[in-house]
């Protein structure tokens, strides 16, 4: 699953969230969750570095007008189990002291299928975010 697809569900989760502590904790219970739909995991550092990317410029843009911890908190809470994988990626851990992804199972699907279910996810993410910031007393 890209990191941008957990940083936008766990932003989105958090933007509904009545306190820090429940949006830090639906943002990382969300992750293993997305990890069981079918997704392509890519294996090319510059797509990898994209997508990184991608998720904080989408943080920053969720965030920008409206300073909600509780999006910050759910998308932390989402993102941070892909940090080990990133490590095993760049060759900073060795990959047999990866856990987190061991412990729930990862479905595999094609590129273009993944490129458009997680876009989709994405955008309805971005979506649910935005619509309750706007709901949200000022």
């Amino acid at each position: 699953m890209f990191w941008t697809t957990h940083i936008a569900v766990g932003a989105a989760l958090g933007s509904g969230s009545s306190s820090k502590l429940s949006a830090l904790v639906k943002g990382a219970l969300s992750h293993p969750i997305l990890d069981t739909i079918p997704h392509y995991d890519f294996k090319n550092k510059i797509f990898s570095a994209g997508d990184f990317f991608l998720g904080l410029a989408l943080l920053r843009l969720l965030t920008d007008s409206n300073h909600d911890s509780k999006i910050l908190l759910g998308a932390l809470g989402a993102g941070v189990p892909d940090i080990e994988g990133g490590l095993v990626f760049l060759q900073i851990i060795p990959k047999r002291r990866a856990y987190f992804h061991k412990l729930f199972p990862h479905a595999k699907s094609s590129m273009v299928q993944a490129l458009a279910q997680e876009s989709m996810i994405i955008l309805i993410a971005y979506l649910i975010t935005k619509n309750r910031q706007k709901k949200a007393p000022k």
